[in-house]
């Protein structure tokens, strides 16, 4: 701008959207150029962006911050299991270490998301047992089936030692995922296989 006419922006830069339409006046080809001053448009977006990255980076560390607490719980769950304790109890412990592996999964999939978001998402790939871990994701979930009463099994058609090589985290995630949409999705009395 080189004047001041009063506007908001007087004396400051503008960003401006320039646009043409070619047309014929009569016999005459004429160009029409538009200039829209879309600065406070363009500021708005800037505060939105800005906004949205705040949002993330505060869910991001309050994810971050819950894992620490849950964790602790974990290790006294884990440390009172190994007592020797009655079944009853032990069923309890159980139940309360399988719901606080499924939180501090879903805790995880929201970091992930974070990182998928901010590009520093990063596989780690690794050899190792497919059955055990299968059978770990099972046992993290197995609750959910008792609750309602659902008759889980696995059918497992290679052999128990088989190895495979990807991010065993990530299978984990998505082998927790299938299960508990499956739980979520299937009646009472029901099976999931």
């Amino acid at each position: 701008r080189t004047g001041c006419d009063g506007d908001v922006g007087c004396g400051h830069p503008s960003i401006v959207e320039v646009s043409t339409t070619s047309c014929m006046w009569g016999e005459q080809f004429c160009n029409i150029i538009t200039i829209s001053d879309i600065t406070e448009m363009e500021q708005g977006y800037l505060k939105v962006q800005e906004m949205d990255r705040l949002k993330s980076q505060w869910l991001r560390t309050v994810t971050h911050e819950v894992k620490t607490p849950l964790n602790g719980i974990l290790g006294v769950l884990s440390l009172l299991h190994k007592q020797d304790t009655e079944d009853k109890h032990r069923i309890l412990i159980e139940t309360g270490q399988n719901a606080a592996n499924l939180l501090l999964s879903y805790i995880s999939d929201l970091l992930d998301f974070f990182q998928l978001q901010s590009g520093q998402f990063k596989i780690a790939p690794a050899s190792y047992n497919i059955y055990n871990a299968i059978y770990k994701c099972l046992d993290i979930i197995k609750f959910r089936a008792e609750d309602k009463n659902i008759d889980l099994s696995l059918d497992f058609q290679l052999p128990v030692d088989y190895q495979v090589c990807n991010d065993k985290a990530r299978l984990a995630q998505v082998l927790l995922n299938l299960l508990s949409n499956a739980f979520k999705f299937t009646p009472t009395n029901g099976s999931v296989k």
